[in-house]
C-alpha cells in the first residue's frame, strides 16, 4: 500500500487533472486541422502549475525505473542537428519533458492523492465522452469527434477514466460509484457506436485480467465489472439497426460494398503493414532511430503501395495521405530512438505491466487506489499496441504517465535531494520550453481561423446570389494574412507551408506569386523531403519539362498509385515525351479506377491540339467507337457533332484541327500541294490558338509541303524560326518519310533519341 505523504501531494494530483480536463474545453481545439500540435502547447502551459509544485513533492526520492528515460535524452540533444523536421522536434521535446514530469509526479503520489487523481480522471472521461455522445445525438450521425476534432485521440484519454468508472462503480461512495458507472458506460457506447475498436478490446481485456487473476474471495464482486465490458460490443451490434432509414435503404454498389469490405478488415491489415515498414526503418537507423519526431518526414520511402491504397480508400479519399506514427507506441519508440531507446522504452513499460498484473491479484481487503492501478493501466498498455497515447497525443499522455509513475512507486533511489534537483530540473525544462509552447498554440488558433474562413467563403458561395470575386477577394485577404501570422508563429511547419504555396498557385498566375509559391514548396521539402503534395505542387510550377519529370518520379516512386501524379505524368509525356510511358500511366490510371471519359476526352483534345495524332487516335478510340478515327472525314464529323453538342470547345477544335492535317497529308500524298498547304494552315490556324506558335508537327509538314512542291526559298524561310531544339523523337518518327526525306534536304536533322 502507499504511504500517506504531506497534502501537498493531494494538491499536485488535482494540478496534474488540468491538462487533459483543459483538453476537454468545447472550441480549444476542434477546428484546428492539426490538433496534436497545438494541444501540446496548451498541454505544457496546463501542467505549469504542478511543475512549480513537483520540486517538493519529491523528498522521498524517485523511481529507479525514471532512469530508463535517460537514452531518450541523450538522443533527442543528439537529433538537435541532424532533424529536418524541426516543427515535430520542438514538439516531441515538449512531449518527453511532460512524459518525465508527469512520471516523477505519479510517483509522488499519497494514497489519498491517488484516489483524488483516479476520480479526477473519471470526470475527465466522462467530460469527453457525454460531449461527443450529444454531438452524436445533436446531429443524428455516428462518429462523432468530440472536443479533440479525432475519435480516436478522444477514445485514448477517455479510456483510463472508464476502466476507473468500472472499478469504483463496484465499492466506495454512492457519487462516486454513480459516477464511475456512468463514465463506463458511456465510453462503450461511445466506442461501439463510432466504432473504436482498440479501446473497446482495451477496456473489456484490462478488465478481463482485472476479474481472472483476482483472489478467490475478491472474484465474486469483481466479476459485475465485465457488464461494463459487453457495453461496447453490445453498441457495435445494434449501431446498424438504430441507423436512419434513408441511410439502411441505400441501394448497393460495388463501390459501396468495396468500401465496406476494405473498411471492416483495412484497420487490422493497414497497422501490420505499417508496423513492418516501420522496422524495416528502424533497423536501417538501428544505433539512434530516425530521430525523435521525425517518423512523419521520414516513413515516406519506406511505406507498402497496398497500405496506401487501403489507408487512401484507393486513392478516393485524402485521408491517410501521410502516416503521422507507427500506430504503436512499442514500435514508434525503435522507430525514432533507435535500439538504445526502443529497449528502454520497452523496459519501463514492461515494469508497468509488472506491477499493473500485482495489483489486479490485489485481495478484496486491498481494494483501493493501489489496486485500481492494475487494470487501468493494463488497458492503456494495450491500447499502446495499436495507438500512440504514450508518444503522440498530449491528452491521454499527462494520464497515463502519472498513472504509470503510481504503478512503480514502490522502488525508490536513496538521495532525496537529489530528487529534488531533479524535480527543479524537470519544472525548469518545463518553463523553459513554455515559448515554444506558445508558439504552438498561437499557429493552431490561426490555421483554425482559416479553416472556419474557408468554410465560410464555401457557405457563401453556396448561399448569395452575390458577386463570387466579392467573397475571393475577401477570402483572399483574410487567408493571407492568418497564414502570415501562422508562420511567423512557426516558421518551419510544413502545413502553413503547404496552404500557402497552393494559396499563391492556386488564387493568382502572375510571375511572382509563382516564384513565392516554388519557395514555399521548396521550405517544405526541407523539412519533409518525401511529402509528395509538395513534389506534385513543385512539379507544376517547374520551368522545364525535365525538371516536372523528376519530380513527378520521385513522387511516383513514393506512391506509385497516386492518381493526380499518374495524370501528371500521362499529360507531361503526351505532350512533350514518350507515347508508350503515357500510355503506361494511362493503364495504371484505368487499373485503379481513376481514368473517366472527361479526362480521357480532355488530354485527347490537347494531344490533338499539339499535333500528336497518332497518341490523340488512340485516346479517344474508345470514346467514339462509330467513327473509323482512321479517315478525315469521320474527324470532322465528330468535330462538328461535338460542337452542336456544346458550341465551340478545346475537344472540337483539337477534331477539326486533327481533320484538316489528315486532309493535307492525302493531298500532299496525291501531289495536290496547294490544297495540301491550305488544309495544313487551317489546322495550325485552330492550334495557334492555344499554342502561341502552333503545334510543331503541323508546321513540320508545311515546311516539307513547300520543299516537295518546289518552292525551297519558303521552306527555308519557315525553317529558320522553327526551334529546332524542340523538335521530339517522337514526333519526327511519326512523320511520312517523304516528309521526313524533305526536311533533310533542307538541312534538319533527325533528332537523337534520348531513351525517354
Amino acid at each position: 500500500m502507499m504511504q500517506e505523504r504531506s497534502d501537498r501531494t493531494s494538491w499536485l494530483a488535482l494540478l496534474l487533472l488540468i491538462p487533459s480536463a483543459g483538453l476537454a474545453l468545447p472550441g480549444l481545439l476542434g477546428a484546428d486541422p492539426l490538433p496534436h500540435a497545438a494541444g501540446t502547447g496548451w498541454a505544457l502551459l496546463f501542467l505549469l502549475p504542478a511543475a512549480c509544485l513537483l520540486p517538493f513533492c519529491l523528498g522521498r526520492g524517485l523511481p529507479k525505473s525514471a532512469l530508463l528515460f535517460l537514452p531518450h535524452l541523450a538522443l533527442l540533444a543528439l537529433a538537435a542537428d541532424s532533424s529536418t523536421d524541426t516543427f515535430e522536434l520542438q514538439r516531441a521535446a515538449i512531449l518527453l519533458a511532460l512524459s518525465i514530469a508527469s512520471f516523477l509526479a505519479g510517483s509522488a503520489l499519497s494514497a489519498r492523492a491517488m484516489l483524488l487523481f483516479q476520480r479526477g480522471a473519471i470526470l475527465v472521461s466522462l467530460g469527453f465522452t457525454l460531449q461527443a455522445l450529444f454531438a452524436t445525438v445533436s446531429d443524428g450521425s455516428t462518429g462523432a469527434v468530440g472536443p479533440l476534432g479525432n475519435t480516436g485521440a478522444l477514445s485514448q484519454v477517455a479510456l483510463p477514466g472508464a476502466v476507473l468508472g468500472a472499478v469504483f462503480a463496484l465499492r466506495g461512495p454512492l457519487l462516486f460509484r454513480g459516477l464511475g458507472a456512468l463514465a463506463a458506460l458511456a465510453f462503450g457506447v461511445h466506442a461501439g457506436t463510432t466504432p473504436v475498436l482498440t479501446g473497446a478490446l482495451a477496456f473489456a481485456i484490462a478488465l478481463g485480467a482485472w476479474v481472472v487473476l483476482a483472489p478467490t474471495e475478491a472474484r465474486s464482486h469483481r466479476w459485475r465489472a465485465l457488464a461494463f465490458a459487453a457495453v461496447a460490443p453490445l453498441c457495435f451490434l445494434l449501431a446498424p439497426v438504430i441507423e436512419s432509414p434513408t441511410s439502411t435503404q441505400a441501394a448497393p454498389s460495388e463501390a459501396v460494398d468495396s468500401t465496406a469490405t476494405d473498411s471492416d478488415l483495412g484497420g487490422v491489415e493497414v497497422r501490420l503493414r505499417i508496423w513492418n515498414r516501420s522496422l524495416r526503418m528502424a533497423f536501417d537507423h538501428a544505433l539512434t532511430g530516425v530521430g525523435p519526431g521525425q517518423f512523419r518526414a521520414s516513413f515516406p520511402p519506406y511505406r507498402d503501395p497496398k497500405e496506401i491504397e487501403l489507408s487512401t480508400y484507393q486513392h478516393h479519399s485524402e485521408v491517410g495521405g501521410e502516416v503521422e506514427h507507427a500506430h504503436s507506441d512499442w514500435v514508434q519508440a525503435f522507430a525514432e530512438f533507435g535500439v538504445i531507446g526502443g529497449l528502454a522504452f520497452c523496459a519501463l513499460l514492461v515494469l508497468v505491466a509488472r506491477s499493473a498484473l500485482r495489483a489486479c491479484r490485489q485481495s478484496g481487503e486491498e481494494f483501493g487506489p493501489h489496486s485500481a492501478l492494475g487494470p487501468v493501466c493494463l488497458a492503456l498498455l494495450i491500447n499502446s499496441t495499436q495507438h500512440a497515447p504514450l508518444s503522440f497525443e498530449p491528452a491521454p499522455l499527462v494520464l497515463a504517465w502519472v498513472l504509470f509513475g503510481a504503478s512503480l512507486q514502490s522502488t525508490r533511489t536513496t538521495s532525496s535531494r537529489g530528487a529534488v534537483w531533479i524535480g527543479l530540473c524537470v519544472a525548469a525544462a518545463l518553463f523553459l520550453s513554455l515559448t515554444t509552447a506558445l508558439r504552438l498554440v498561437s499557429h493552431g488558433e490561426h490555421l483554425a481561423k482559416r479553416q472556419l474562413a474557408a468554410a465560410r467563403y464555401g457557405d457563401k458561395l453556396l448561399s448569395s446570389s452575390a458577386d463570387s470575386r466579392i467573397f475571393s477577394s475577401e477570402f483572399w485577404l483574410e487567408e493571407g494574412r492568418l497564414l502570415r501570422d501562422a508562420l511567423e508563429a512557426a516558421p518551419d511547419s510544413t502545413t502553413a507551408l503547404s496552404l500557402q504555396a497552393a494559396r499563391y498557385a492556386t488564387w493568382t498566375n502572375t510571375a511572382s506569386s509563382r516564384s513565392d509559391a516554388r519557395k514555399a514548396w521548396e521550405r517544405v521539402l526541407v523539412h519533409r523531403p518525401h511529402q509528395v503534395s509538395a513534389l506534385i505542387g513543385l512539379g507544376l510550377l517547374a520551368e522545364d519539362d525535365d525538371s516536372r519529370r523528376a519530380l513527378w518520379n520521385r513522387a511516383i516512386e513514393l506512391d506509385p498509385g497516386h492518381p493526380t501524379t499518374l495524370e501528371n505524368l500521362a499529360r507531361l509525356e503526351s505532350l512533350h515525351g514518350s507515347p508508350e510511358r503515357a500510355f503506361e500511366y494511362i493503364d495504371r490510371l484505368r487499373t485503379a479506377g481513376h481514368l473517366d471519359d472527361e479526362l480521357l476526352s480532355d488530354l485527347g483534345a490537347r494531344v490533338l491540339l499539339a499535333g500528336r495524332t497518332r497518341i490523340g487516335t488512340e485516346l479517344l478510340s474508345n470514346l467514339y467507337p462509330e467513327f473509323d478515327l482512321n479517315r478525315p472525314e469521320d474527324w470532322f464529323a465528330l468535330s462538328e457533332a461535338e460542337s452542336q453538342r456544346g458550341g465551340r470547345s478545346l475537344l472540337s477544335d483539337g477534331l477539326k484541327a486533327t481533320a484538316h492535317r489528315l486532309w493535307g497529308l492525302e493531298n500532299l500524298a496525291s501531289g495536290e500541294f496547294g490544297f495540301a498547304q491550305s488544309k495544313l494552315r487551317q489546322a495550325l490556324k485552330l492550334s495557334r490558338i492555344y499554342l502561341p506558335n502552333g503545334d510543331l508537327p503541323t508546321r513540320l509538314l508545311l515546311i516539307a509541303s513547300y520543299e516537295i512542291s518546289g518552292d525551297t526559298a519558303r521552306a527555308r524561310l519557315e525553317l529558320e524560326e522553327l526551334e529546332r531544339e524542340s523538335i521530339l523523337p517522337e514526333d519526327w518518327h511519326e512523320l511520312p518519310e517523304s516528309v521526313t526525306n524533305a526536311l533533310q534536304r533542307l538541312g534538319l536533322q533527325a533528332p537523337a533519341r534520348t531513351g525517354l
